[in-house]
């Protein structure tokens, strides 16, 4: 008889030191769409890292970043890229002009509007907008890929969004209880807010932060409902898609870019070692799979 309950999922303590890029997953899965006529918003773009990997497929990125450092740092990297723009503006539930933004000489990805951490220091001020707002600036008629990372503002950017007139195809967010409790929500009120408007969520959920700055250790990914006992310290990335690929494709996708081991100082060895092991964990997925499979 078969059964519709979902596998448990693969855990990796922290010793595994295993590690993930949840945007580049994304853009395997949206690999098939290619050309400037697919979108990606990219809120909380940093450096550029994650608008690297919709470059790569000839999308149209608005990338906004309102800390001066890292806008400069993106302007610089893209400044060849025709189809990749940047805008200082930080992103909101409504319009608001000189809201205070902070910094940390701890990591310049902590910086926001949000001084959660005891290293926040101010950063000037920046000009708040809200999606709906550059929806109709940019003419935007549908957007294949949200990504936000602000550093605790996410679910603000997310009410911000014309849900009637433009709900992005796929939308990541992050989520940290630790600096979202004292602005009177949890991961659990997103989660539940992306649920309401359609959306099937996945949970990547990450060991609880050391310190910020240096490499995270990744715990698992799970499907929302299914996830009683994340760490109250954890934090991690919610994936909502209007159309759910199943978790299947999904959990494949996380085991082919799964690294096991602590990053790298260079290439060479640990290297060879690390892309070894990537290849014998997309085996044993295979391998489970298939045993699963007979099994039903």
């Amino acid at each position: 008889m078969s059964s519709t309950r979902a596998p448990a999922a693969p855990e990796y303590p922290r010793d595994a030191h295993a590690h993930v890029e949840e945007t580049e997953i994304v853009a395997g899965l949206l690999g098939s769409r290619r050309g400037e006529d697919h979108v990606m918003l990219d809120v909380g773009a940093n450096k550029g890292s994650s608008a690297i990997h919709f470059d790569r497929l000839g999308w149209t990125v608005h990338c906004f970043e309102p800390h001066p450092g890292s806008r400069e740092a993106l302007t610089r990297r893209f400044a060849n890229r025709p189809n990749i723009h940047v805008d200082g503006r930080a992103l909101g539930d409504a319009t608001a002009a000189s809201v205070p933004l902070y910094e940390s000489p701890e990591s310049t990805g902590i910086s926001g509007l949000n001084a959660f951490h005891p290293s926040h220091r101010p950063a000037g001020t920046v000009e708040v907008t809200t999606l709906a707002v550059v929806a109709r600036e940019l003419n935007l008629t549908s957007v294949d890929f949200l990504k936000i990372d602000v550093e605790g503002h996410d679910f603000a950017v997310l009410r911000g969004v014309p849900w009637d007139e433009l709900a992005p195809d796929v939308i990541e967010c992050e989520f940290e209880d630790a600096k979202t409790l004292a602005l009177g929500h949890s991961w659990r009120d997103i989660a539940a807010y992306l649920r309401e408007h359609g959306y099937a969520v996945y949970v990547s959920e990450w060991h609880p932060i050391i310190r910020y700055g240096i490499r995270h250790d990744w715990r698992r990914l799970v499907p929302l409902g299914t996830e009683p006992d994340v760490h109250p310290d954890a934090w991690g990335n919610l994936l909502a898609f209007r159309t759910d690929p199943g978790l299947a494709a999904i959990r494949g996708a996380f085991d082919t870019a799964l690294e096991l081991g602590p990053k790298p100082k260079s290439g060479g060895r640990r290297g060879g070692r690390r892309r070894l092991l990537r290849i014998v964990r997309r085996i044993f997925a295979r391998v489970r799979g298939a045993a699963g499979s007979s099994r039903a």
